[in-house]
């Protein structure tokens, strides 16, 4: 179902003109017939506001739709949620190679820190644990970071059947 939203247009006749293209009288008549029969709202134009929403029917019988001023709220919300859905994809990426990048520092720091022994001997122990640590850390984030975009890419597939072309 494709929707159309109430501007200036005060008659059904205004309605019919700007979702349907070039109709002669007979087939705008019967659009007017049409949407009034999908939006009872429509016998009371002047309860009706800028904004509203007014359902517009297809028919295999109905005229062509005008598809500039008609739209489908289900196909906005889905390309707007696919858009989101690929720079939060985007961000997850950069946020897991920040951390990568920062982390690249860390195994030189920890074997330098382990040279330093004769004036603390326990340092040795210390960097070996952190080196262990460091190493399981790296693991578990580049499993987070799959998991997480298998995730991001399925809510996207999801999202890809919504549509509705």
């Amino acid at each position: 179902m494709r929707y159309l939203v109430l501007e200036r247009e005060t008659t059904v006749s205004e309605i019919a003109g700007k979702a349907y293209r070039d109709l002669p009288t007979a087939e705008r008549r019967k659009a007017e017939e049409a949407l009034v029969k999908a939006n009872p709202k429509l016998k009371n134009m002047a309860n009706l506001r800028a904004g509203a929403l007014i359902r517009i029917p297809e028919r295999a019988d109905a005229p062509r739709l005008n598809r500039r001023n008609v739209v489908d709220p289900v196909d906005h919300l889905v390309d707007d949620v696919s858009e989101r859905l690929d720079a939060f994809l985007d961000e997850f990426k950069d946020s897991f190679g920040a951390w990568k990048k920062q982390s690249k520092a860390y195994p030189e720091l920890i074997k330098a820190a382990g040279k330093n022994t004769e004036e603390w001997p326990e340092i040795k122990t210390v960097s070996a644990q952190l080196k262990k640590h460091l190493r399981a850390s790296e693991k578990s984030n580049e499993k987070n970071k799959e998991m997480g975009i298998d995730a991001l890419k399925k809510l996207g597939e999801v999202a890809a059947a919504l549509a509705r072309r």
